[in-house]
């Protein structure tokens, strides 16, 4: 496969990358730009990325230095890279399969079926990053996957086995020619 990953900041080194096309962005908007203008030549997105939902409106290349009185943050939405790449794709006769992922705290299945709808998905991954042994900073997983269609599909195990799962997931749903799916 000819893998491009648009990446946002990381420790990983060159020599840790694989051998994969990686795009390093900084931004959200960084990355809707590098991902919008793939989109349309891809087989499968599949947007794994935690980006924010906010940044600060204001920036400064300078300490801020403390003055008198409460200090005042304002934030401004950040775009919605899987929702904008969805509807990019949306009515192209060649759509690719899109996949995004939900980290949640609460009502975990049920925000991720909102999700998979809101942003017209052919897949979602939820995971309840407070369960015992998943989420941020385990080595491993839990998650659900759920589809279009409402197939559900659980795995568990290290952080690895989960994603060759649920790569071996896509690739069954795409092989078997499901609307949507990679365009097959």
């Amino acid at each position: 496969a000819e893998v491009t990953v648009v990446l946002g900041p990381t420790a990983l080194g060159p020599n840790e990358r694989g051998g994969l096309n990686v795009v390093d962005v900084v931004s959200a908007e960084d990355m809707a730009r590098e991902v919008l203008s793939r989109v349309d030549a891809a087989d499968f997105l599949i947007a794994a990325a935690a980006v924010s939902d906010y940044r600060p409106k204001a920036t400064s290349d300078q300490k801020t230095k403390k003055s008198e009185g409460p200090e005042t943050l304002t934030l401004v939405r950040t775009p919605d890279v899987l929702l904008e790449a969805s509807r990019k794709v949306r009515a192209a006769p060649r759509r690719p399969l899109l996949v995004g992922f939900a980290a949640e705290t609460s009502n975990v299945e049920a925000y991720a079926r909102e999700k998979l709808v809101k942003k017209d998905l052919d897949w979602i991954v939820a995971n309840d990053v407070t369960a015992p042994g998943a989420g941020f900073g385990h080595d491993t997983n839990a998650v659900v996957c759920l589809s279009r269609g409402g197939e559900r599909q659980a795995m568990r195990g290290t952080k690895q086995e989960v994603a060759r799962g649920i790569w071996d997931l896509l690739i069954r749903y795409a092989a078997a020619g499901v609307d949507g799916a990679g365009g097959s």
